[in-house]
């Protein structure tokens, strides 16, 4: 009779199942098979919201963007072609990344569908490791090209300020001293040199800006399906205002608690500049710079300098979240270029001086 009845419990559960599959299937299409131990999940009984995320409305969108790229890289008939350029190859490669992120996002909204006690992702990278993909997703600055490469316009008019004689001759004074005394294999020695320039400029704003070392920076973003993409690092070189000093000078405290990074940041390069690598790291501190300026209410322009002491490339962010970058400036490592060197600072001091005026213009307003 133990028997029997088990075997009775056991039939009546796998009715029920069978009837539950047709009814989702009726009614919704193929329904989502549930793991070992869960229960049937449909889009019936399905939560509308986790975490403030609705589940179906994301699924749809994702199952609609893994049938586009699919659709997109079949129609392109570089599947079908052996000989491939570096771009097409690139361009199949980030199709594949795509799929594969897309294809793990629906796995994890089913597994929600399913019932299952999922945490939304968390992707977090440092400065030196983020691509461009990421640093759109952690930023919401998109400079990704169609070949998922950085897209950037040649940025031929640097800002430019008279900076005073007298700093810059003793900048190159100094810079004459260092490289007596120097053998520049090592990255520190290079160091020294970009430290000199940099604070030289600073001290030009008689103590209302101070220039800091290895701040550590982090922002982060939430997508649609709830993964958070988090960008972080120690950037080299950052120019801070004094926000004690700049009151003392009268300035109204009545605005919000202000913001203390400046619009500039700097990134110390290798020995040998990989423009590459070194620059990607740079756009992504200058766009993590940008996202929490204007998140308090700050302009969207941003400035960044990668420099190896010789060579000096400036970037910019425009207030549409383009990048604009330069040619390089070189100032000899031995004997400074006079011009070079000049240039550089003058830029620098333009760059900081427009900040710096900008943010004593917001704090004036009541």
């Amino acid at each position: 009779a133990v028997i029997c009845e088990k075997k009775m419990k056991k039939l009546a559960a796998l009715l029920h199942l069978f009837v539950s599959v047709v009814v989702a299937f009726v009614s919704d299409g193929p329904p989502v098979l549930p793991r070992r131990g869960h229960r049937l999940a449909t889009k019936v009984d399905a939560p509308a919201t986790v975490a403030g995320v609705n589940v179906n409305e994301q699924l749809r969108k994702v199952e609609k963007e893994i049938a586009e790229t699919k659709a997109e890289r079949k129609n392109s008939g570089l599947l079908d072609t052996d000989d491939l350029t570096k771009g097409e190859t690139l361009k199949l490669s980030t199709w594949e990344k795509d799929l594969d992120r897309l294809a793990l996002k629906e796995a994890n909204l089913y597994r929600i569908l399913a019932g299952e006690d999922v945490k939304l992702a968390r992707e977090s990278k440092s400065f030196r490791e983020a691509d461009v993909e990421h640093i759109a997703k952690a930023t919401g600055v998109d400079l990704r090209s169609p070949y998922g490469e950085l897209k950037k316009e040649l940025w031929t008019t640097l800002p430019d300020a008279n900076f005073s004689a007298g700093r810059l001759r003793s900048l190159r004074a100094q810079w004459s001293r260092v490289s007596e005394t120097s053998t520049f294999w090592h990255e520190s020695s290079h160091r020294v040199l970009i430290d000199r320039v940099l604070q030289t400029v600073v001290d030009e704003f008689d103590g209302y800006l101070v220039l800091t070392y290895e701040l550590l920076v982090e922002t982060s973003r939430k997508d649609e399906s709830g993964t958070t993409y988090v960008l972080r690092g120690d950037v080299d070189y950052t120019v801070m205002f004094d926000h004690d000093r700049m009151l003392a000078a009268g300035r109204s405290s009545s605005c919000p608690e202000p913001l203390k990074p400046m619009n500039f940041v700097a990134v110390e390069a290798k020995r040998v500049i990989d423009v590459t690598a070194a620059l990607t790291q740079l756009v992504a501190e200058v766009c993590a710079l940008r996202k929490i300026r204007t998140a308090a209410g700050r302009s969207g322009l941003i400035y960044g300098v990668l420099s190896n002491a010789e060579k000096w490339l400036f970037v910019m962010i425009d207030e549409e979240g383009k990048l604009h970058v330069s040619a390089p400036i070189t100032v000899n490592v031995g004997t400074p270029n006079k011009d070079g060197l000049r240039r550089v600072c003058r830029t620098i001091y333009a760059i900081l001086s427009a900040g710096l005026q900008s943010e004593r213009n917001l704090r004036r307003q009541p």
